[in-house]
């Protein structure tokens, strides 16, 4: 993992004087929030140690490798993670769910090249030309790459599946639970008219506790993926112990 070079140690100069840098600001607050918050905090704390077991996977990875794209897929979902974790510490529990997604898909794809591993040269050549965007299409449909984790897995096959529709429905695609769950509609007294309110920010309420645990499964459901992929390399690490020690109150 690379650091950035443009790292400030402090707001530079008009930070937080407009909209949008001031949304991001908020955001920061509020993640401070879930930080200490007694509601929250455990849920952070869960997010930490699955976090460091990232850590020690992409660590396990070190040395001699036939498919260096299955790494890069685990470290892409490490990634997505911890975007996700912290959307989730901020209350943007749709976005969060979008992120979750994402982790999810790259270790379907982890899976994939590990299963076929035939299959990354039509995924490198994906934009070479409309022939070769519709094979990449027809290669890595989502139900056939849960087909393969259930394939290899049915326990960690299934979760994958569950959790894949459940980041959806909450707010990884425009359907109805993520979207009427951000909505506040209010009466204008006196009036038969409506005001319609969308939460950017959801702190403190079900579908900021909803993020935090969907964000918890979704960690570990990831790290059990490439576990089908990485299986010798996790249990000499105790990687795979790690992961077990996850699911508790999950």
């Amino acid at each position: 993992m690379a650091s950035s070079p443009h790292i400030l140690q402090q707001p530079p100069p008009h930070w937080g004087e407009d909209q949008l840098s001031a949304f991001v600001q908020l955001g920061a607050q509020a993640a401070w929030a879930s930080f200490v918050q007694p509601m929250t905090r455990p849920w952070f704390d869960k997010l930490r140690e699955i976090d460091a077991t990232y850590l020690a996977a992409l660590q396990a990875l070190n040395g001699p490798t036939q498919n260096v794209f299955e790494g890069l897929m685990l470290a892409s979902a490490h990634a997505a993670f911890r975007s996700a974790a912290q959307f989730a510490l901020e209350g943007r529990s749709g976005e969060a769910m979008v992120l979750l997604r994402s982790c999810l898909e790259y270790a379907m794809y982890g899976v994939h090249f590990h299963r076929k591993p035939e299959l990354i040269d039509v995924w490198s050549k994906r934009s070479d030309g409309d022939t070769q965007r519709k094979a990449v299409k027809k290669a890595f449909k989502p139900t056939e790459m849960l087909a393969g984790i259930n394939a290899l897995n049915n326990a960690v096959g299934s979760r994958c599946r569950h959790l894949y529709e459940l980041t959806i429905d909450m707010g990884a695609h425009p359907n109805e639970v993520g979207f009427y769950g951000r909505l506040e509609i209010e009466d204008v007294p006196g009036t038969a008219d409506k005001i319609f309110k969308t939460k950017y920010l959801a702190g403190g309420d079900a579908s900021h506790l909803v993020a935090f645990k969907s964000a918890c499964q979704v960690g570990v459901c990831v790290l059990e993926c490439f576990y089908l992929v990485y299986r010798n390399r996790f249990d000499i690490l105790q990687v795979s112990a790690k992961i077990d020690g996850l699911k508790t109150g999950l």
